[in-house]
């Protein structure tokens, strides 16, 4: 269905936005993982699981991004929707506690 072509296309962007980042692409890892992003947000009601991971995978994603590009206060609004989403990940809340630290 609709639904599925969208999570699909959503899991494409997910994938090309790991290799940007992989590329040090930092610009493009956010365009693509903000992109999924938006989408996902209209997907949010339907196959709940699987888009509450890609979304986790695309908060953090974009965060290290942000980071790069020393646009330190939008990877903290990131991570903290990501340990909101997954508040038991002790990886993200130590990524975002060093975020904070930059933000001060």
């Amino acid at each position: 269905g609709e639904g599925g072509g969208i999570l699909f296309r959503c899991q494409c962007l997910a994938n090309r936005s790991a290799c940007h980042l992989k590329m040090r692409e930092f610009s493009l890892t956010v365009d693509d993982a903000t992109a999924a992003l938006t989408a996902l947000s209209v997907q949010a009601e339907t196959e709940a699981g699987e888009v509450r991971a890609l979304t986790l995978k695309l908060l953090a994603r974009r965060g290290v991004a942000l980071c790069q590009l020393t646009r330190y206060a939008d990877a903290r609004d990131d991570y903290a929707r990501a340990v909101e989403l997954d508040p038991a990940s002790e990886q993200l809340q130590r990524d975002l506690a060093m975020i904070e630290q930059q933000c001060k």
